[in-house]
């Protein structure tokens, strides 16, 4: 029977016995195998136990072979014949170590159908079928074998055809190359969840250290490739595998850069803390405020993306495309200006120039917009829907800066506004304010942030009749029970 066999768990020097002669003695060179070695060692074994002689004949003779080619005194000195030549006994096996591998599977009785989820399967997410998972199990149950020959000291092979030996075990075992990039976007879209919760932390990442999202997400896709696959038990999902290895690997990388740099997650504008003639700590507190109200924005819609689908846990490519979205806007609605902000300033008791430090960046913005809309519907119902409606949905096209256009319902803007107004005894404000508002509306093309579909058309009729009636509400004393409900609807987030 073949056994490995070490001093203590994490020691990285290996003994490999047939029968209790030793057949190899090696020195692991990979922190991650040397770790999780037993993961190959107790498969590797228990493979022993299933096929007997047949398979330690074969396994030990390989070893053999390979130590011969690794002390032929005619090309010891010469590197890359060494490793030609070490390269020829890995490729001549790989047949061999697949039969294994497939017959090891069968004569185990294993059964991936577990590891599909049916129910979860829609067309947002990204699905592995059965072929497609025992694909991966049968690329990575033959990884195994070749650990051994690619992480030890004594006999790795140069880079060139390490990946060499790796390609044409993937060209063996992977028949539908889509697999791999399903695995990337994978990848993809569970590293953009992080850019909701840890957006401040990705944008000192991109400024300080110069490494982009995309640059990380490519560093976990070679690490899952290269290193973790191997380690993927065979009576183990290995899509879930990947998933908690994912999530791991951006929580340490960020909590690397939190360790080494101290910075304020939840802070919008911290340069506004040095301003003159201001009271440093209020600012502070607006900062803090408005940080945790983009962090609970971009969280909230997330959940909305995320249970779109009948609740459907696995929404990825809906994700990405939300996040290729939001990378594109160029330009914010007007609604932001004229509806969110003062709405805000007024629940939030800040002053409306530090809200607008959320407009720095257009994306920021749209995605508050869109959660306001779930605020206010929330609270009015139906009620003003034409209006509020357009809080999802982003410019196209550079909003307008000037319009000729005027509100044509006078009668029911001359019913509706009282006697008192912004403190000015007139009318002529509030008539060129949603003159102004609904001209910009009317001169736009606009999509949807959430769906991405663009909007063909809209009432113009029916949004003047919704802006005059909630302006005229808002602009007066009969609004207070309204923003009292707008503002625990949003501390309900905090």
């Amino acid at each position: 029977m073949i056994e490995f066999r070490r001093k203590h768990e994490h020691d990285k020097n290996i003994k490999i016995y047939k029968n209790d002669e030793i057949i190899a003695d090696l020195t692991i060179n990979s922190v991650t195998i040397k770790n999780k070695f037993n993961i190959v060692s107790d498969f590797i074994t228990d493979v022993s136990k299933v096929f007997g002689e047949e398979f330690d004949d074969w396994f030990s003779d390989l070893i053999q072979r390979y130590e011969k080619a690794t002390y032929n005194k005619d090309i010891i000195n010469n590197d890359v014949a060494l490793s030609s030549n070490r390269f020829d006994i890995l490729n001549s096996e790989i047949p061999r170590v697949f039969y294994f591998v497939k017959e090891y599977i069968k004569k185990k009785g294993f059964d991936f159908s577990s590891f599909v989820e049916e129910d979860k399967k829609s067309k947002n997410s990204i699905f592995f079928d059965l072929d497609e998972i025992t694909q991966l199990i049968h690329l990575s149950t033959c990884l195994k074998f070749y650990i051994i020959f690619l992480y030890t000291d004594e006999f790795k092979i140069n880079e060139r055809l390490n990946k060499e030996i790796y390609n044409r075990l993937m060209d063996v075992t992977i028949k539908d190359k889509d697999i791999i990039y399903k695995i990337l976007n994978i990848i993809r879209s569970h590293t953009y969840r992080y850019n909701f919760s840890d957006k401040y932390m990705w944008i000192y990442v991109k400024t300080i250290q110069c490494e982009r999202m995309d640059d990380h997400i490519i560093k976990i896709f070679n690490f899952i490739m290269n290193t973790i696959l191997v380690l993927c038990k065979i009576d183990m999902n290995p899509i879930k595998y990947f998933v908690s290895i994912i999530k791991e690997s951006v929580k340490w990388f960020l909590k690397s850069v939190y360790k080494g740099s101290l910075v304020y997650e939840d802070s919008i504008s911290s340069e506004d803390i040095h301003t003159s003639n201001i009271n440093n700590l209020k600012v502070f507190s607006y900062n803090d405020t408005l940080g945790r109200l983009k962090m609970n924005s971009y969280k909230y819609i997330f959940d909305v993306i995320e249970n779109a689908d009948d609740g459907n846990e696995n929404s990825n490519e809906a994700l990405t495309e939300f996040q290729s979205r939001l990378d594109n806007i160029k330009y914010i609605h007007p609604i932001v200006d004229f509806l969110v902000y003062p709405i805000l300033s007024k629940v939030l008791n800040i002053d409306y120039k530090y809200i607008k430090t959320i407009s720095s960046d257009p994306a920021d913005s749209e995605v508050l917009s869109a959660y306001m809309y779930y605020v206010l519907t929330d609270v009015y119902k139906y009620e003003y829907s034409n209006f509020f409606n357009l809080l999802l949905y982003a410019p196209l096209n550079r909003p307008p800066l000037f319009c000729t256009y005027e509100i044509k319902d006078m009668p029911l803007f001359l019913n509706k506004q009282g006697d008192d107004f912004l403190r000015f005894n007139t009318k002529t404000y509030q008539y060129k304010l949603y003159s102004f508002f609904v001209g910009k509306c009317t001169r736009m093309k606009l999509f949807n942030i959430i769906t991405g579909q663009h909007m063909n058309s809209f009432s113009i009729k029916d949004l003047e009749k919704d802006v005059i009636n909630f302006y005229s509400k808002f602009f007066s004393k009969n609004m207070l029970n309204d923003l009292d409900l707008i503002s625990e609807r949003i501390m309900k987030e905090f």
